[in-house]
């Protein structure tokens, strides 16, 4: 049956080999392209988030820094990075659920 719900997918990609991936319905109808890339830019967010915690617990490091630098988390739609990037509210996403907007505080955090 056609729900009209876009798909959520992403691929975490470590040392060029894909360690953890994912795709799935989204559980809401959205209504716009934006807003649903914006969703799936904050579940990407919340898996990087728990991969960096466990890279961390294992003692993984990169050798790059003292300091772990941000993840870099790629999208194909400008209007959702300028969404995650501006924390300012928006008319148009005043809709979008308060748990959704995860992804400005780990941009704010240097996490993402």
């Amino acid at each position: 049956m056609d729900t009209q719900r876009s798909t959520t997918g992403y691929v975490v990609m470590l040392n060029n080999g894909a360690i953890v991936w994912k795709s799935r319905c989204q559980p809401t109808v959205m209504l716009s392209m934006m807003e649903s890339e914006y969703m799936a830019l904050t579940e990407a967010t919340k898996e990087l988030k728990w991969i960096r915690m466990l890279l961390s617990d294992l003692r993984y490091s990169n050798d790059s820094a003292d300091s772990e630098p941000p993840t870099t988390l790629f999208s194909n739609n400008q209007s959702a990075i300028a969404l995650s990037n501006n924390p300012v509210s928006h008319a148009h996403v005043k809709h979008i659920d308060l748990r959704h907007h995860f992804i400005r505080e780990a941009i704010a955090n240097r996490i993402i």
